[in-house]
């Protein structure tokens, strides 16, 4: 791994067991510690106030639903996060503005950038 994110806390919001477990694994050797995957919305409102994150990963859709009410409620707590997504319809991003968008299947690179970007965001915000 080119860099480590040592103890940085990431909320997991992904319904698709494949992807999930391949993300936690890159986070973990990252050197992250992993809360979830969480794969509904009122599991991951739930665990974004209990844990603690630092950030959050999350599906665009869990089970056929979109996650606007999570993304909207990590909007106003300034809580950065990163959207993965499989599909590319523009209502579906409505609520998004702002966030990185990445692409189902990315490579282990593109998400660690994703998370330097929006952690570097944040630091800029604060």
């Amino acid at each position: 791994m080119e860099q480590e994110l040592p103890g940085l806390r990431v909320l997991l919001v992904e319904d698709e067991s494949p992807i999930a477990c391949d993300v936690a694994s890159t986070l973990l050797e990252l050197g992250c510690v992993v809360l979830g995957p969480v794969t509904t919305v009122e599991g991951a409102l739930d665990l974004s106030r209990t844990g603690q994150p630092d950030m959050v990963i999350t599906n665009v859709t869990l089970r056929g639903c979109m996650t606007h009410p999570l993304l909207q409620t990590l909007s106003e707590r300034g809580m950065p996060y990163v959207v993965v997504t499989g599909g590319s319809g523009d209502a579906a991003f409505s609520h998004t503005e702002g966030a990185l968008i990445l692409h189902k299947l990315t490579d282990e690179s593109a998400l660690i950038q994703a998370i330097g970007s929006v952690l570097d965001e944040r630091g800029k915000a604060h």
